[in-house]
């Protein structure tokens, strides 16, 4: 005869429950025990030993210790452990174990979510946050010290040669998010490594682990059940449901294949062997298991702890069960019996349901399932837990007549001091995120900590309803809608006990109802009756927390009603930190190195964050995901804006949402949806009424028939699988028409994919009949340059046509060199700088040209920088930037500058050279200090000087005005330096001195030396005169002149320089104009010449 113990789940909480549990349990093993000798019993515990206010596990090892004695066993030999989802070191923990390695958090997170997708290479990682359990379990002489982290690891041991014991992991990826979907390393339990040592062929063997064998990934089942019948496992022992298993099609396993007549094995769940006065949840007991090894038959002797009856004893569960010790080759009768457990009164059923409810929670909100992902080059679905992608957003209030304030609030703002709130988004805008969030957040007390997002720390009771899913029930009250649940759930057999959980909620003001997705409502009129609905409950019941989410369109029509009960909101755009927050994540979840995914975030957030048009995609969690996905299957995420958008539309409409959908044909799909745009673009349209809709995709049929006349699907039906499948086009509201009827409205969801596919329809003509082949592309567009709806167009269809965009380019040019030739103000100057606009957005976008046609269209940008600044939104970089920044064409801007600025004699676009050297210049280099920049200015190569004289004037700018004082005898030598440029022969340079000069100046009021002004202005009149013919180096001298130009100023000027000065002032037939004219007039009245 041998004896097993079998106990569960301790995570010892002191108190007067266990107290009296732990004596009738020592009492009873003493008993049961006593007469037996070594080699007739052992203890097997399947985890949970640790409670995380019980440090060190010292609870546990006190209580063990006395469990042993009581035993007279020895731990190394007889006792036999697995560890629990509580053994799972948590922060505090791992913070003290790893205090000096800051990346145990980074690689934790990392293991559980590649574990999760079948990835062993990180149960290393994994491994490091069982150290504890480990180091326990050698303290407690259960391994040996050199066992390292095998107490964590799939196993073998054999207790005295008589038993074969499987001790599993069970809690690889346990964090306390769901108890169904644990994962083990399977590879390690169907490997014959494990087994050669310890296995004896001719002993039984039984198998261990925490989690129910129901709890386990399925395919972690598959593989288990395979192993347990080679291995000829005859039982499986487990624990962390804290209750009897009394759901019948979970009590055995069934094999593979079976043994002899045997095709199941039992799976023993054990009780909670630690009482807790204060869990009204759990049972407590555990479990007898007594082998005759005689007959191989093994009874099974379930004993419980009840909490609410007498105390003093522990009682047998229903009637005792049995199974068989399976040997090799043997072939016995079987015997196998289950137990019959009783029934347990319906006041603890409530707490089941409860349990099961949050399970169906955890299990339809708790993943974000992405469908048809490319990833890597395939086509994949793709699971990650929604706290390791969830960032905390931001929300807008939504004040009288629909004013959005600026303030930005938090959701815990918005909770704390509102019962019932709406909360609106646009498409892809996040808000079906946020509310499962909120969800799993009052389910799981874990989940709600692992994002920061600052929810209330309140004991709510979270219903959560979607409203595409309530098909005919929607026309119900809300309270038979929350009734429903059980049905989705499938826990038919507890509605009583759910209704009264509902109930008990209600009356104790914990109710949190959410409402997800308030416009999937498609009908208007059930929107209408279910916000209704709404409005009784809400008004019955006052004190209930609600939350409803919609899109702004579907919202319109019941704002009114709602606005009686709800505070409304929208989720504000992403800000650049969140954008660069939910790339980390998705780079976290997604790939396998942590160190990898941390450097592809940062690289991926700077090429979004420096570009302001692919930072308002961004904006958008939704496109902002696309984004990624579209950077996972190409490799890198393309900076070219053509490449960009037509990838995420090719992910949008062929792998983007494909459950439950008919398969989209791209080939179909983009030239309709191209035509719309074109037609759209051209009538100035952004959003345009459904049955216009319609008209325009019948239309294009008619004028594409070599494309889309085999098309099957109707207009209307095309329009509804884009909006669901893609959100490329959605739905905007609803307006009146002008008969007075509400009727629907659609736009594309970000005007980018607009702009571009209508550029793909010019390129591919796809366009109306009238439009086709009449006339050269080239000829169409002359039309369009001139016109604002085109201005970002233009350039996507030179990119779009490559090689073939030549003729445009060189039209842009001569419209550019034909803008030059005059002096533009006003609307005229802001109609024809679009050219320049487009001519520089093509180098952007890197539409080839030819190295010299490349050069000059550069030259020509940069003289006309000015028109470009005319064109750009606040928003937009810096297009030479962009330029710089392009592989291609940056260091063609580059030499195209220097060789300008520091070759060429001649000084067109001067200013505008020296801006952008400049900007290249801090880009690589950062800011000089000023040794470095006088080193330059004293260097007899002019170059350097130029280059000196540009740095020290930005120098001037940002230091001397703060610090002037003690900048005294730095500015001495500056502008000796600069004088000496002053005085050059090369006109360059003196004209650059000049500038510096003049701003230096106007930064600071009197910042040159007294002792250097006579000298200036002398020179400046100087060379005033030898450059009187040449307008704008003549107007950089006149102004020089004006600023520097003090009261009482002594010069010297010879007779003549004074009356040529004078004559071409006064009777100069050289194009001075009268403000210049004055200018130099008072300039004269201030000074004191001494004619010389």
């Amino acid at each position: 005869m041998a004896i097993i113990l079998h106990i569960s789940d301790l995570h010892i909480v002191d108190g007067p429950a266990w107290n009296n549990m732990r004596a009738i349990l020592l009492d009873e093993v003493e008993k049961k025990v006593s007469g037996l000798d070594d080699g007739e019993k052992l203890i097997i515990i399947t985890g949970d030993f640790h409670n995380f206010t019980d440090e060190n596990y010292k609870k546990a090892q006190y209580f063990l210790n006395e469990l042993f004695n009581k035993m007279k066993i020895n731990p190394r030999k007889d006792v036999f452990v697995v560890p629990g989802n509580h053994d799972v070191a948590n922060d505090n923990i791992m913070n003290k174990l790893f205090e000096s390695d800051s990346d145990w958090k980074m690689r934790q997170e990392a293991a559980v979510t590649n574990l999760k997708q079948g990835k062993q290479e990180y149960l290393k990682w994994r491994y490091e946050s069982f150290k504890m359990y480990c180091d326990f379990t050698k303290k407690m002489n259960i391994y040996s010290q050199q066992d390292e982290y095998l107490p964590s690891k799939v196993h073998v041991r054999n207790w005295r040669g008589k038993l074969n014991i499987l001790h599993l992991n069970t809690v690889l990826v346990a964090d306390g998010s769901e108890k169904r979907n644990q994962k083990v390393d399977t590879y390690a339990a169907t490997s014959d490594d494990i087994w050669k040592e310890k296995f004896k062929l001719t002993t039984p063997t039984i198998a261990i682990g925490h989690n129910s064998f129901y709890d386990l990934n399925e395919e972690d089942q598959k593989y288990l059940s395979s192993v347990f019948y080679r291995k000829e496992v005859s039982a499986y022992l487990c624990g962390d449901q804290h209750r009897i298993n009394r759901d019948s099609k979970e009590q055995m396993i069934r094999l593979n294949s079976g043994y002899n007549n045997i095709s199941e094995i039992p799976n023993i769940v054990c009780m909670k062997s630690a009482a807790d006065q204060f869990d009204f949840y759990s049972e407590f007991g555990f479990y007898w298991h007594e082998w005759n090894e005689e007959t191989d038959l093994v009874e099974l002797n379930g004993r419980i702890w009840k909490r609410d009856e007498d105390q003093t004893e522990f009682k047998s569960i229903g009637e005792k069960g049995y199974y068989y010790m399976k040997r090799k080759n043997e072939n016995k009768e079987v015997i196998i019996k289950k137990i019959n457990f009783p029934s347990i009164p319906i006041t603890k059923d409530i707490q089941i349901v409860k349990n099961k409810y949050f399970n169906y929670l955890s299990k339809e909100l708790g993943v974000m399932q992405f469908d048809g992902i490319p990833m890597d080059k395939k086509i994949v679905k793709v699971k990650i837990e929604l706290e390791n992608i969830f960032i905390p957003l931001e929300f807008c209030k939504v004040e009288e007549d629909d004013f959005i304030s600026y303030y930005r609030y938090t959701i815990g703002d918005i909770l704390k001091s509102n019962k019932k709130v709406a909360i609106l988004a646009k498409p892809g805008g996040g808000k079906s995120t946020l509310i499962r969030r909120i969800a799993l957040a009052y389910a799981f007390d874990d989940r709600r900590i692992m994002v920061n997002d600052d929810l209330p720390n309140e004991e709510w009771f979270p219903v959560y309803i979607r409203c595409r899913d309530l098909g005919e029930n929607v026309q119900k009250s809300i309270k038979e809608n929350i009734y429903s649940i059980i049905n989705r759930a499938e826990f038919y057999q507890y509605k009583k006990e759910f209704i009264k959980l509902i109930e008990d909620c209600i009356n104790k003001d914990k109710l949190l109802l959410l409402i997800d997705g308030l416009d999937e409502i498609s009908n208007e009129q059930d929107r209408t009756r279910f916000v209704n609905q709404l409005y009784t409950f809400a008004n019955e019941y006052p004190e209930t927390h609600m939350i409803i989410t919609s899109r702004e369109p579907g919202f319109r029509v019941v704002a009114r009603k709602i606005d009686e009960y709800c505070k409304k909101f929208i989720i504000a755009d992403l800000n650049e930190d969140q954008i660069w927050k939910l790339s980390e994540n998705w780079h976290m979840a997604f790939l396998d190195n942590p160190i990898k995914a941390s450097e592809e975030s940062e690289r991926v957030s700077n090429i979004i964050l420096q570009d302001p048009k692919m930072t308002s995609l961004a904006c958008n969690p939704l496109i902002l995901t696309t984004m990624f996905f579209v950077k996972s299957w190409l490799g890198y995420l393309p900076t070219k804006k053509c490449q960009l958008y037509q990838e995420m539309i090719r992910l949008l409409l062929v792998s983007w949402n494909v459950v439950g959908h008919i398969k989209m044909d791209l080939d179909e799909a983009e030239p309709q949806l191209a035509f719309v745009a074109y037609e759209m673009i051209k009538s100035g349209k952004q959003t345009i009424q459904r049955s216009d809709l319609i008209r325009i995709i019948n239309k294009a049929r008619v004028s594409l028939p070599w494309i889309l006349g085999y098309t099957k699907i109707s207009p209307s039906e095309f329009i509804n699988l884009v909006e669901e499948r893609s959100n490329i086009i959605i739905k905007k509201g609803l307006e009146r028409d002008e008969t007075g009827n509400f009727v629907s409205y659609y736009e594309f969801s970000h005007l980018n994919f607009q702009e571009f596919l209508a550029a793909k329809a010019i390129v591919e003509n796809w366009l109306p009949k009238e439009n086709q082949n009449k006339l050269s592309m080239l000829s169409n567009l002359e039309k369009t340059i001139y016109d604002t709806k085109w201005r970002e167009i233009i350039p996507l269809v030179a990119a779009l046509l490559k090689q073939q965009a030549t003729p445009l380019i060189e039209y842009l040019m001569v419209a550019c060199k034909k803008e030059s030739l005059v002096d533009l103000r006003g609307d005229e100057m802001k109609r024809k700088s679009i050219a320049t606009y487009h001519l520089a957005n093509c180098i952007v976008a890197e539409v080839p040209m030819i190295p010299e046609t490349l050069k000059k269209a550069i030259l020509l940008i940069i003289i006309q920088k000015d028109f470009i600044s005319e064109q750009m939104t606040d928003k937009e970089m810096d297009v030479f930037t962009n330029i710089y920044y392009s592989e291609k064409y940056g260091k063609i801007l580059k030499s195209v500058v220097e060789e300008h600025l520091f070759e060429k004699k001649e000084l067109i676009g001067i200013y505008e050279l020296m801006g952008i050297w400049y900007n290249i210049y801090t880009i690589e280099k950062g800011k000089p200090n000023i040794e470095y920049i006088l080193s330059l200015l004293k260097s007899d190569k002019s170059k350097n000087r130029v280059a000196g004289a540009i740095l020290i004037e930005r120098w001037l700018y940002e230091y001397i005005s703060v610090s002037l004082e003690s900048q005294e005898i730095q500015i001495n030598n500056i502008f000796l330096l600069i004088m000496n440029l002053l005085n050059s022969t090369d006109v360059k340079e003196c004209f650059i001195a000049s500038w510096c000069i003049a701003s230096a100046e106007c930064y600071c009021e009197d910042i040159i030396p007294y002792i250097y002004l006579s000298k200036i202005v002398e020179r400046l009149i100087n060379l005033w005169c030898d450059f009187i013919e040449f307008y704008e180096i003549r107007l950089q001298f006149s102004w020089t002149l004006f600023v520097v130009c003090k009261p009482n100023i002594k010069i010297k000027l010879s007779k003549k320089t004074l009356d040529r000065f004078i004559t071409c002032i006064l009777y100069g037939k050289i194009g001075i104009y009268k403000n210049e004219m004055e200018i130099l007039l008072k300039t004269l009245e201030k000074v004191s010449i001494k004619i010389i």
